[in-house]
């Protein structure tokens, strides 16, 4: 019978860790399942959330490596009137953060961010920028918001990126209190790629740091530094698809950790103990394009 299965991944040494999940999620292939997964120095949080009937509060269940059990929240999340985007989750300040989608067809409600303490439960609505909240219904128009703030920071924010009619806008929330934010960067795509291509089509992109944004057209990967209003093409990708995820990470061989369940290898790659360095070495860090 067809199941369930949920893995932690270590994209460097090719090797999953099996996550056990709760039976009545395990045996319903059909379960819209929306995964959040955050990691640090000292281990991993994985988050479940899924509903019934479309129903805008969703359950959630937690598991975190030290722990290795998962728990239910008694509150539920609470999503707004619109579809909310997974697969760009920022979690900081002791919450996840999620971006609504903004698109025309559904509720004509504004786009927004929500919040969900994963200790209290609570669920807080966080305007976008007024400027940012123009034009949101038109067909082109895209948001996404991404950790702000470099790895070596203790200084940490929300950064809000809009894609409409082929320009990008970038905010950063200055205040977290009073939901203040403030625009740092405004560019035409096709002003930033130049002569590189020929009526460039963004298919992704990304914030890394707090001073580069990376970008995906049809065909190519950019990189643009606003702080130096420079841009590298770093080269094709080679995706046949007009969505694609950009996702970053560090090369280490760090393992994806111990649960109870043990771990699994795929093509794993082979290491001599004396050229293998330590598991908290880290190296450069890396992009992985997705179509």
């Amino acid at each position: 019978m067809n199941e369930v299965a949920l893995f932690v991944s270590n994209p460097v040494t090719r090797s999953l860790l099996h996550i056990p999940i709760m039976e009545q999620v395990r045996k319903n292939v059909n379960a819209d399942l929306k995964i959040v997964f955050e990691c640090d120095s000292n281990g991993f949080i994985v988050f479940i959330f899924h509903t019934l009937d479309w129903s805008p509060f969703f359950d959630c269940q937690v598991l975190s490596s030290e722990e290795g059990v998962w728990k239910s929240k008694e509150t539920r999340f609470f999503t707004g009137p619109r579809d909310l985007r997974f697969d760009m989750p920022v979690c900081f300040n002791g919450a996840i953060h999620l971006i609504s989608t903004c698109s025309p067809y559904e509720d004509m409600s504004m786009p927004y961010i929500v919040s969900y303490n994963y200790e209290n439960g609570m669920s807080r609505m966080l305007s976008v920028p007024k400027e940012a909240r123009r034009g949101f219904h038109h067909v082109s128009c895209d948001m996404a918001i991404f950790k702000w703030g470099k790895v070596t920071n203790s200084t940490e924010s929300i950064c809000l990126v809009r894609l409409l009619k082929s320009a990008f806008t970038v905010w950063v929330l200055t205040d977290y209190e009073s939901n203040s934010w403030r625009r740092i960067m405004k560019a035409k795509v096709i002003a930033m790629v130049g002569s590189r291509e020929q009526n460039p089509v963004v298919t992704g992109y990304i914030v890394l740091n707090d001073e580069c944004l990376v970008f995906t057209t049809e065909n190519k990967v950019y990189s643009y530094n606003w702080t130096q209003m420079e841009i590298m093409e770093i080269g094709e990708h080679k995706c046949e698809s007009s969505k694609i995820s950009i996702i970053s990470y560090s090369n280490t061989l760090r393992p994806c950790g111990i649960l109870s369940s043990p771990s699994y290898n795929v093509n794993a790659i082979s290491l001599d103990e004396e050229s293998t360095p330590s598991n908290s070495e880290v190296l450069p860090s890396s992009l992985q394009v997705v179509p």
